[in-house]
């Protein structure tokens, strides 16, 4: 028997049905693939774009504090050089005399 003439309409229909199962395979596999490198890449895209923003927060933060420090810095500069000991104190009585020489109603609106 011939291999060309075993070849029958059902055999040519099994064999394009196979075809187009394994096309459809191979598309749904594809498709799947796909679907999970754009979740990849979105998931990818959404971290990196989280550590900009965390990065730059962090960059404004540290300038935040430099310039409280400098501040800080600059004050106590200032009180060491322009207040010695007995001064400070001196300064701390005299705010204490005038917060107790106001009436009672103004300190608790303060406090």
């Amino acid at each position: 028997m011939n291999a060309f003439t075993a070849i029958t309409p059902a055999l040519c229909e099994a064999a394009d049905d196979r075809i187009e199962r394994a096309a459809a395979d191979l598309i749904a596999r594809y498709r799947r693939g796909l679907a999970v490198a754009i979740k990849h890449g979105a998931d990818q895209c959404v971290r990196e774009e989280a550590r900009r923003c965390l990065a730059k927060v962090e960059a404004h933060a540290k300038r935040i504090e430099q310039r409280q420090m400098f501040a800080a810095d600059t004050a106590l500069v200032w009180l060491g050089r322009n207040m010695a000991g007995p001064r400070i104190e001196a300064a701390i009585a005299a705010g204490e005399r005038r917060r107790a020489a106001r009436p009672l109603t103004d300190r608790t609106t303060e406090e």
